[in-house]
């Protein structure tokens, strides 16, 4: 992980664009715009698709502070989510917001589908980025494969459904659960 990490705002729809844009600009950062995998039955076939996962939010890791001028001098960049110092300078995510990050991080930004099984009547997720997740499970829906999670950053608090895949136990090995 870098040292420092931010989060910046930007028009829905522009983040793939502002991600090249600010790599172009600070060649020695790490800019990760969030997606996440998702199951979806089409003409009788489970199949996986990426979406984002924070329209609008990019995740910004550096080793040294962030150049707030040459970032706002992207015309994207909406705003920089962040904590003023004495100074009016800007410093990294920190709290629970760096623990998000983090996990992105982590993740390189794309969160995969989860393994999850039934242990009696709760379901246990048993691998995946949703296996040590620290946010808040608000709800599961088994039916979806997916589970509700409660995500945060600064002001930012958002409800996301993020999806895993069902196995079971057969003959003592994990299976696919169809």
């Amino acid at each position: 992980m870098l040292k420092h990490a931010y989060c910046v705002s930007c028009n829905t729809g522009s983040e793939a664009v502002l991600k090249n844009s600010l790599l172009r600009l600070m060649p020695q950062a790490t800019v990760l715009y969030p997606v996440f995998d998702r199951e979806e039955r089409k003409n009788g076939q489970w199949q996986v698709k990426t979406y984002p996962l924070l329209p609008g939010y990019l995740f910004i890791y550096m080793d040294t502070p962030i150049d707030t001028a040459l970032l706002y001098s992207e015309k994207r960049v909406v705003r920089l989510l962040g904590y003023r110092e004495d100074k009016g300078t800007m410093h990294s995510l920190i709290g629970k917001d760096l623990e998000f990050a983090e996990w992105l991080y982590d993740h390189r930004g794309h969160i995969k589908l989860s393994r999850a099984m039934l242990v009696g009547d709760k379901t246990k997720i048993i691998d995946g980025p949703l296996l040590n997740y620290e946010g808040e499970i608000i709800k599961i829906n088994r039916q979806r494969r997916s589970a509700l999670v409660r995500m945060q950053v600064g002001d930012l608090i958002k409800d996301v459904w993020l999806y895993f895949h069902w196995m079971t136990l057969k003959d003592g090995e994990l299976v696919d659960w169809r």
